[in-house]
């Protein structure tokens, strides 16, 4: 019963922590959405459960990996011969990159419905969404979520041979437990 809740409850979480409710100034706010997530829970949540599973499903399916493979294959490596690449990238000037940094800040923004930024306050729902948006312009964070995504489906896909994935870990860490091997250690493994 506990794993059938599990996605509700992660997307609860993640709502909760990116709208900031979990701050004392917003008790009633947070007692508020105690209680809608009890409800919505009792009432929507196997349904809202299994909507969430079937998109997580759908999009690591096969066609979808292979098309994002392919794009990413044509991105990082594109083909010699130009007839072929489909998708030609070009270099922006800075005020187009502006255009589209607006226009992604009010599509996500418009993204939010209107009850549920009502629910949570404007102001919230704005502080919010500019969390959001502000933290997917960090390169590093960027490249560590897809490095993170990337580990999860390999994982996930390898899953029958999760004793070797934790062997091979197991060499490149450090005794401390501390991450990668350290100078200081290299010598002695």
């Amino acid at each position: 019963n506990v794993r059938d809740e599990t996605p509700i409850r992660i997307l609860f979480l993640l709502v909760d922590e990116i709208f900031d409710l979990h701050r004392e100034s917003q008790f009633t706010r947070q007692g508020n959405f105690a209680i809608l997530r009890k409800i919505f829970q009792t009432f929507f949540g196997i349904r809202v459960n299994k909507m969430i599973i079937a998109k997580a499903c759908e999009w690591t399916s096969a066609p979808k990996i292979t098309q994002l493979i392919t794009y990413l294959r044509d991105y990082f490596w594109p083909p010699k011969n130009k007839s072929l690449n489909s998708t030609a990238l070009t270099e922006r000037d800075k005020e187009m990159k502006l255009r589209t940094r607006v226009l992604c800040r009010t599509v996500l923004l418009g993204s939010v419905s209107e009850e549920f930024a009502q629910f949570l306050g404007n102001e919230t729902t704005r502080r919010g969404v500019s969390c959001v948006f502000n933290m997917l312009q960090e390169e590093r964070f960027n490249r560590r979520f897809v490095h993170t995504v990337l580990e999860a489906f390999l994982c996930q896909l390898f899953q029958p041979y999760h004793a070797h994935w934790e062997a091979i870990y197991e060499k490149d860490l450090c005794p401390l437990k501390c991450g990668r091997i350290c100078r200081l250690h290299k010598s002695s493994v």
